[in-house]
């Protein structure tokens, strides 16, 4: 019995997979600006780029987790590790847009100006 639930899990999973990859290439699904930094500027963000990485990983291996365990019913633990990692991804995303929110209400930088952003990190003033 647990085979024919593996084969569903797996049949269910592969049908989403392929559901959504569909969607994503005959563009139903808007993928545009997914890694775009959504300042003044819209060039790649490579912050937004880690973080769907890091966050996309985590997921696999806690499906693989699950897929794994032995006792019916229950789902297992999340290694302290994979936790940090995942917490940490996105704590370093939200820091960054934290500090470029910062800048921009203090008057250092305009959205998206990344040179007076520079700027302002080595201490010189804006002119």
């Amino acid at each position: 019995m647990p085979t024919l639930l593996l084969i569903e899990i797996w049949v269910l999973l592969l049908g989403l997979a392929i559901i959504v990859s569909y969607r994503m290439l005959t563009r139903t699904i808007n993928m545009n600006g997914l890694l775009h930094d959504k300042g003044g500027s819209a060039g790649f963000s490579p912050m937004r780029l880690q973080l769907i990485v890091s966050t996309i990983a985590f997921a696999i291996y806690y499906i693989g987790l699950v897929l794994t365990i032995k006792e019916p019913g229950s789902l297992p633990r999340v290694p302290q590790e994979m936790l940090l990692l995942l917490g940490g991804s996105h704590l370093f995303y939200l820091g960054s847009k934290t500090f470029a929110l910062l800048l921009e209400t203090l008057g250092v930088s305009k959205p998206g100006d990344k040179a007076s952003r520079n700027k302002a990190i080595k201490g010189d003033e804006p002119k």
